[in-house]
């Protein structure tokens, strides 16, 4: 299992053509060990603290009940949420004659989000953010969404380039003319 989890940081991309369109497969980068270590370590204090907490307030209820333990809560989910897309995340995009559906998963599990294929309309590789690479966007009904995030420019000129003639196939036209 170690095995798998420190795999290279090598990117893995998988493409797989059937009659219902192009399914785009996008694993999450590898992050340095220092980033889950102090994930984890960040969690298990944030919890045992938390516990603590939540156990003093039940001893010794107070007149009115505080907002803490809802923040509490809040950081506990979003961090697990974190580490489990960093440890098994995809970003999943497939391309139909119908719709572009965009997916963030976490072990196979995430929210699709569906747009009609031909209002996608000026689609493009977006500038490095902070300590990320790059981003592939769209607009679409007046608004920029983000497809695909944290990619170099090396896979976003071959994503675009499959993307954008699978669109072509269907009709679409993925540059807005």
């Amino acid at each position: 299992m170690w095995q798998i989890f420190f795999q290279s940081a090598k990117r893995q991309i998988e493409y797989l053509e059937d009659p219902n369109g192009l399914r785009i497969s996008i694993r999450v980068r590898r992050q340095d060990l220092l980033v889950y270590v102090f994930l984890v370590a960040w969690f298990l204090g944030w919890t045992v603290a938390g516990i603590k907490g939540i156990s003093l307030l039940i001893d010794h209820t107070p007149s009115r009940v505080p907002l803490w333990p809802l923040g509490w809560i809040f950081g506990e989910i979003w961090v697990l949420a974190l580490v489990l897309f960093l440890i098994g995340g995809r970003e999943v995009v497939t391309i139909t004659p119908d719709f572009v559906k965009c997916s963030r998963q976490r072990f196979g599990i995430g929210v699709t989000r569906q747009y009609f294929l031909h209002e996608v309309l000026n689609l493009r590789c977006g500038p490095p953010r902070y300590r990320r690479p790059g981003w592939l966007a769209f607009d679409y009904e007046g608004r920029t969404l983000e497809l695909v995030s944290d990619i170099t420019r090396p896979e976003s000129v071959e994503l675009l380039g499959r993307i954008r003639h699978k669109m072509s196939e269907y009709g679409a036209q993925p540059n807005g003319s």
